[in-house]
């Protein structure tokens, strides 16, 4: 009896030392998903002792608000080894439950004794993101012309109505906004693009383009800028700025904001890092 009591003590020991040379290695931006199904969201450990650790890893998500952080349930997620001194990055999938509005939610990541090993901090947003989108239109019509067709599958999913630009010249476009691209980097570029965007942009028409910058290393190239066509803005976006957007609401928000600076375009100006602003 003695020696069975020994045994589990030198196993809780042995234990919680493997727990406190593991720790979790926290993101450098807070993840941000679709809520409404499972997510999979990347995790860095480092074992920073001598010994290999091997521990049963669960998840607890929590809802978090201004005054309290509800707990929703614990997940059995994985048994985890991690060499000495080695850093390891892992995928878990995890289950967000639908939200109606911009949500803050923490995984907590648990060893077997229940002991906490590192917290995650997740933004999560419900699906009709690109919503505002339809808000900025108002009654104006939109165009694509989108080579690869992720755009117009997007936003046919989400219920828009717009003008197909590979099948309409793009000078004759009337509309409000008329997004071009994302345009593969190697892809040859449409006889008289830049012209035929100076056209349109005379019939009222604010252009948001999808270019790819030049392989020039010694060339610097903004994530996007604004030119002035009479008094219609063209906003030149870089594509990764909406890499993965059907997946990715910080795309699609980068998508919206983008939209916002071709559709009302302003002076550029220094952020205000005053707190509480």
């Amino acid at each position: 009896m003695m020696q069975r009591a020994y045994i589990l003590i030198l196993t809780m020991l042995f234990t919680l030392a493997a727990q406190a040379q593991l720790r979790l290695i926290p993101d450098a931006q807070p993840p941000v998903v679709f809520g409404g199904g499972l997510r999979v969201l990347e995790v860095r450990w480092h074992n920073s002792g001598d010994a290999a650790v091997n521990l049963e890893i669960s998840n607890r998500l929590l809802q978090a608000s201004s005054a309290t952080v509800a707990p929703l349930e614990v997940v059995h997620w994985k048994n985890l080894t991690v060499l000495p001194g080695q850093t390891v990055l892992e995928s878990a999938h995890v289950d967000f439950p639908a939200v109606k509005a911009e949500t803050e939610f923490i995984v907590q990541w648990l060893a077997e004794t229940n002991r906490i090993l590192g917290v995650t901090r997740v933004t999560v947003y419900p699906t009709n993101v690109l919503d505002a989108l339809r808000t900025l239109l108002g009654e104006g019509r939109l165009g694509l012309l989108d080579p690869n067709g992720m755009l117009k599958q997007l936003l046919r999913q989400n219920g828009f109505q717009f003008t197909d630009l590979a099948e309409a010249p793009l000078k004759d476009f009337m509309g409000r906004l008329a997004i071009i691209g994302p345009i593969p980097p190697n892809a040859p570029m449409r006889a008289g693009l830049t012209a035929s965007i100076k056209a349109v942009t005379k019939n009222g028409t604010h252009v948001l383009w999808f270019l790819s910058p030049p392989k020039k290393p010694d060339q610097l190239w903004p994530s996007f800028y604004t030119v002035m066509e009479d008094t219609n803005a063209v906003v030149v976006a870089h594509p990764g700025l909406i890499f993965g957007m059907p997946d990715s609401p910080q795309a699609q928000l980068d998508l919206i904001s983008l939209c916002k600076q071709t559709l009302n375009p302003g002076p550029l100006q220094l952020p205000d890092l005053t707190l509480g602003n």
